[in-house]
């Protein structure tokens, strides 16, 4: 694989038909314009600490002095305390400047945040970086992190193995918005669920069976190893 990082392991252990073009597109970013920023200062109405994303209500005044309430999006509750944030990060109340990416429906004052700065000077922004380590792992079981990049031509080659006609004709039955398990709040199956550089998997190797326990929705998936 190239890279490997003690948080997790790319690991396929079973075949799926194909993977869907979108990761967790339910939950991506699609529908913001990452072209564009706005930035603003307001007053914090509401920090909701909660899954599948962590969102700041902002009050703020235009020139015109019209009173508008920007709702902010960030990640889920796992990456942003990897992040540096907590529950109590931000209280209703607080000033703060904000940098956003909008979302590509202007109809509404809702936007993808890329900093927050307090009136003390804190900077709070969303990363997912790639730490790296020096000690080898020996085995795969432990937690584990992807690395985004190294995916990427991994799902290029598995949409273009060869299917049977059953494969085929479910290729083109499915609809990755209505069908996909993340278009109703459900984790994805494995090895779909490892599949993304955001959320870190601990992996248990047992004699019969994997366990993948992933902090997407807490799901847990079980690989049998003898076939079943």
């Amino acid at each position: 694989m190239g890279y490997l990082n003690k948080w997790w392991g790319a690991i396929v252990v079973a075949p799926v038909f194909f993977l869907a073009p979108l990761v967790f597109a339910h939950h991506s970013e699609v529908g913001f314009d990452t072209d564009k920023v706005v930035s603003f200062v307001g007053t914090v109405v509401e920090y909701s600490w909660r899954n599948p994303h962590v969102y700041i209500d902002i009050e703020n005044f235009d020139s015109l002095n019209r009173r508008t309430i920007w709702e902010i999006e960030t990640g889920a509750t796992p990456i942003m305390r990897r992040s540096g944030w907590s529950p109590d990060s931000l209280v209703a109340g607080d000033v703060v400047s904000i940098r956003a990416h909008p979302e590509r429906d202007t109809r509404r004052n809702y936007a993808l945040l890329i900093s927050l700065e307090k009136e003390n000077g804190d900077t709070l922004s969303q990363t997912s970086g790639n730490p790296q380590f020096d000690v080898a792992a020996t085995s795969f079981e432990g937690t584990w992190k992807g690395f985004g990049p190294s995916l990427e031509p991994f799902r290029r080659a598995f949409n273009q193995i060869p299917l049977t006609k059953l494969g085929l004709e479910a290729k083109e039955a499915y609809n990755f918005y209505e069908d996909a398990p993340a278009a109703m709040c459900v984790a994805p199956s494995s090895p779909h669920i490892i599949s993304t550089g955001l959320y870190v998997t601990e992996i248990k190797l047992m004699k019969d069976r994997v366990i993948f326990h992933n902090e997407f929705f807490d799901a847990e998936r079980i690989v049998y190893m003898d076939g079943r």
